[in-house]
């Protein structure tokens, strides 16, 4: 990377994010593509007020794919944003995400083939309702007001490491999650149905 630093992140999960973009400022990453088709990547940013400019490159610089996105109102107000697909070769390979404007956090990127993308993170406004808050025992009770086949459940530490993930059909709006693996102590309950991210915290004893 050149021009990059670290800093404590907020959202969803916690632990850091990338900042301090300025143009031209940029991060490598080694990649192992199973096949060559069509792709696109997403990434979760923030951004005071400027907003940003992202291009993504192939080793030898050319240019995969470009992504401009608006202001968030915060360095730690994150939002998801996707590109148009592009064609990825198959094999291990180096790509270069470079900052055509500063002004700009990432918190992760993610590339998948261009028709899996059906969860992007952007929902501030729904809820879940979740029972027992204080677990005593090994089951949570998770009420999803949204109309999905699956979703995903992850439990993090409160210094934004994942502990456990599941992905569970849901039944009724309802899923019935087994904890039996965590320790007690406080958890941030993470559950991703669709298009939606809800987050709680959760102790258990």
């Amino acid at each position: 990377m050149e021009g990059i630093q670290i800093e404590t992140c907020t959202d969803i999960g916690g632990g850091e994010n990338v900042g301090y973009f300025d143009s031209g400022d940029w991060l490598t990453y080694t990649i192992d593509v199973a096949e060559e088709k069509e792709y696109s990547v997403q990434y979760r940013v923030a951004s005071q007020s400027s907003g940003g400019s992202i291009q993504l490159l192939e080793q030898d610089d050319n240019e995969l794919i470009s992504i401009q996105f608006s202001g968030t109102g915060g360095w730690q107000e994150w939002k998801s944003v996707l590109s148009e697909p592009f064609t990825l070769s198959a094999g291990i390979q180096t790509i270069k995400l470079t900052s055509n404007t500063g002004g700009f956090n990432i918190n992760w990127l993610e590339i998948r083939e261009k028709d899996d993308f059906t969860d992007i993170y952007d929902s501030k406004n729904q809820s879940i309702t979740v029972f027992p808050n204080l677990m005593i025992d090994h089951e949570l009770n998770i009420i999803i007001p949204t109309n999905i086949g699956f979703a995903t459940t992850n439990f993090y530490s409160t210094d934004g490491k994942l502990l456990l993930s599941k992905n569970q059909p849901v039944v009724n709006g309802k899923i019935l999650v087994s904890t039996k693996e965590l320790n007690s102590g406080v958890y941030v309950l993470s559950v991703v149905a669709n298009k939606n991210v809800f987050t709680q915290i959760i102790k258990k004893f």
